[in-house]
């Protein structure tokens, strides 16, 4: 990698600004710990591009119910729906997007953990089971479902265990029909076993119509309606476009432990919505929200039996020693099943890592269970923790703990001051790990990187320190001015600490006049000047093809300095500083003012104001305007100038180019030929033919980009 490159690389924590994204919708856990949602889904958008395959997907609360994103649990089209009972997922299997009269629905049963297909048959009729949601019934052990033809919509009942399937009939002894005029979406059942069924309709009005959502309670019987209130309404929709959506699949699911019914449907085409269903006032109130367009076809809560334990709590992991790698497990037996009834008797214990389990034990409901001692390896270990009665296994839960000696997190108050040629770095030693464990201090050692290179002949990545035991390192550094920056990590031994970067500072001998010409690279620009992004907005001063510019903010009033390298200054010069400078576009004038003080810091810059311009032209023509500001030092000294760019938001841009400062007492050259010099210097040299870092005492050849030669001669 060339030095631009690693220089911006390793700058960057120095000159960027953290930037807020807005605070994202946070769903609720919908379900105890180890229970999660899993949901058949025939689209996902995984990207601006690019859809998942259609299949079943997990949706998990701790990754904020945004499923997988790439490759389904397992694939299909499960158009007919799917739904979920005592560790099964049952589904009607068939792709609406083809043609109905040349395929066959498959009704099929997976294990929920697994998902190896314990049963598939294919339907003999194509009708005979073309399902668009269905619901499992704990009551009658049935699952009813909304079947379809071209033609009807009507109720179905489904043996579970074999597909087959009775249309219910309705009370004048014929089987039942839908009403035409509505479009039904998804069927539910709760845990008492009633059904619901949510529909669509459209009310015209005129020249518009409107889409009315809402909830009916079936009778099982005969499949009779009772409308729920008056319409569903949703009373926390994110905006105004949730809820209005377009038809499409979705789906209606209950959690056993709780009874709550949940809607999983797809609000707009950017979103996707789980909102609790009240089903006796027909309410609907969000409660997980999905940034991606997900279309379900059925969701589910894979849960455990409701007499099986419910989960652990209090886990925490015991070390003998400090960073040994030998402990104990510790956590409280739970002392309610999975619905929240009393449990009694001894408990079995299965603790896995990975597929290895290290403690099978038995042991009280209610108590605190104290594993043997384990041995494990110095990382990160991740185990599995689940409570089983004969009842059936309880929810599994995951629990990370960290064994052994951390890896070392940064260093801190990583601070670089200069004095001189001399530089110092220091900082404070990392007390802890990146995962909150202890480190070995006694082995501490350190690494340091300098970065920063006068040319592209130079390295700009030079390790400078190793093994170093104290926290601090000091080197001596050339005459030459130079940016530079130290990149500092600890480690013990083998494991590698996370480094991080010390603040920047420009080093060097301070610089006699005159001074400046064009930006030929970037190095003109990173390692002479100062540049200070004051209100943190990561939009500042940027080098571009021998120029600098102010990159405008949409949000944010410009707060941007450009302050020069240190300049030789005698009391009683006749000073000029000259530049170009011009706003990108005319109708967004930027505010540009030149400071001047001893030191290359705000408060100092500020004490003296040289020149300012609140509406800078733009350029004319292609040639940026040409300024310049006469000024005097009271003392002899090193002296500062500053660019200090404070245009209002959505300005535009601004561009600095030319920069050169002299004393129009030793300079033998007109204010109009400098002038003109100075606007199209291409580089300079000596008499010898030598390149120059701008203009020196005696004679100096100017290449222009013209072509043109000029010899101007400084005394």
């Amino acid at each position: 990698m060339n030095f631009i490159k690693k220089t911006i690389l390793a700058l960057a924590a120095v000159f960027s600004a953290q930037t807020m994204s807005a605070q994202p919708y946070m769903s609720e856990r919908l379900s105890m710990e180890g229970v999660d949602i899993i949901s058949s889904v025939y689209y996902l958008k995984v990207n601006a591009y690019d859809a998942g395959e259609p299949g079943y997907y997990a949706f998990k609360y701790d990754d904020q119910y945004q499923g997988q994103q790439t490759t389904p649990l397992k694939t299909g089209y499960v158009c007919g729906g799917s739904t979920y009972h005592d560790g099964k997922i049952y589904a009607c299997e068939y792709n609406d997007g083809a043609h109905l009269d040349k395929q066959k629905p498959h009704w099929v049963i997976y294990n929920a953990k697994t998902f190896e297909k314990l049963y598939d048959r294919e339907m003999e009729d194509n009708y005979a089971l073309t399902t668009l949601s269905l619901a499992y019934n704990p009551t009658e052990n049935v699952i009813y479902a909304i079947g379809r033809t071209y033609m009807e919509s009507y109720l179905l009942k489904i043996d579970p265990a074999t597909g087959d399937a009775t249309r219910i009939k309705g009370a004048d002894g014929n089987p039942n029909v839908f009403r035409n005029d509505v479009k039904y979406e998804a069927i539910g059942c709760d845990k008492a076993g009633k059904l619901f069924i949510v529909y669509m309709q459209t009310v015209v009005d005129g020249d518009e119509s409107l889409d009315t959502w809402h909830l009916v309670k079936v009778r099982k019987t005969d499949a009779k309606f009772s409308e729920v209130g008056t319409g569903i309404t949703v009373d926390n929709g994110v905006n105004s476009t949730y809820f209005q959506n377009d038809v499409r699949k979705q789906c209606l699911f209950t959690n056993a432990r709780t009874g709550k019914m949940y809607w999983f449907f797809p609000a707009n085409s950017s979103n996707a919505c789980i909102a609790e269903l009240n089903t006796k006032t027909a309410k609907a109130t969000i409660k997980a929200y999905m940034s991606q367009p997900i279309v379900s076809t059925g969701a589910f809560f894979v849960e455990p039996a409701l007499k099986a334990p419910s989960i652990a709590t209090e886990f925490k992991y015991m070390e003998n020693a400090v960073g040994a790698l030998t402990g104990k497990l510790q956590f409280k037996l739970p002392a309610e099943a999975y619905d929240g009834t009393a449990l009694t008797g001894n408990l079995t214990i299965t603790v896995k890592e990975g597929k290895k389990v290290i403690i099978n034990a038995k042991a009280e409901a209610g108590s605190v269970f104290t594993s043997g001692e384990l041995n494990f390896t110095n990382s990160n270990h991740t185990v599995s923790i689940t409570i089983s009665n004969e009842a059936g296994e309880g929810p599994t839960i995951n629990r990370t703990f960290f064994v052994g000696y951390d890896t070392p997190s940064a260093c801190t108050d990583i601070t670089l001051t200069s004095e001189g040629l001399k530089t110092t770095l220091s900082w404070v030693a990392p007390t802890k790990g990146t995962n909150g464990s202890p480190i070995d201090t006694d082995k501490l050692k350190y690494k340091v990187t300098r970065y920063g290179a006068r040319s592209l002949d130079e390295p700009s990545e030079v390790v400078v320190a190793e093994d170093l035991k104290e926290c601090k390192f000091e080197e001596e550094h050339p005459a030459d001015m130079t940016r530079y920056v130290y990149l500092v990590q600890p480690y013990v031994g083998e494991i590698k600490g996370v480094a991080a970067y010390s603040n920047n500072l420009i080093v060097g001998t301070p610089l006699d006049l005159p001074y400046g010409g064009q930006f030929k690279s970037p190095f003109d620009f990173m390692n002479y000047y100062t540049i200070i992004d004051d209100n943190q907005d990561n939009k500042t001063w940027k080098y571009a093809g021998g120029e600098v510019y102010y990159e405008y903010s949409k949000d944010n009033d410009a707060d941007d300095w450009l302050i020069s390298p240190p300049i030789n200054f005698k009391k009683g010069g006749n000073y000029c500083l000259m530049f170009n400078a011009a706003s990108v576009l005319p109708d967004y004038p930027e505010a540009l003012e030149v400071t001047f003080g001893s030191d290359r810091t705000i408060p100092t810059q500020m004490q003296r104001q040289l020149w300012f311009d609140d509406a800078l032209l733009e350029a004319q023509q292609g040639e940026l305007p040409t300024y310049t500001v006469d000024f005097t030092v009271p003392e002899d000294g090193v002296y500062y100038y500053g660019f200090h760019c404070y245009s209002p938001a959505y300005s535009g841009s601004l561009r600095l180019a030319n920069i050169f400062v002299y004393d129009k007492d030793v300079t033998a050259v007109s204010s109009a030929s400098m002038d003109s010099a100075k606007k199209t210097i291409d580089f300079t040299t000596n008499i010898a033919g030598q390149r120059t870092s701008g203009m020196q005492k005696g004679i100096n050849i100017i290449k222009m980009n013209d072509g043109s030669v000029k010899k101007v001669i400084v005394k």
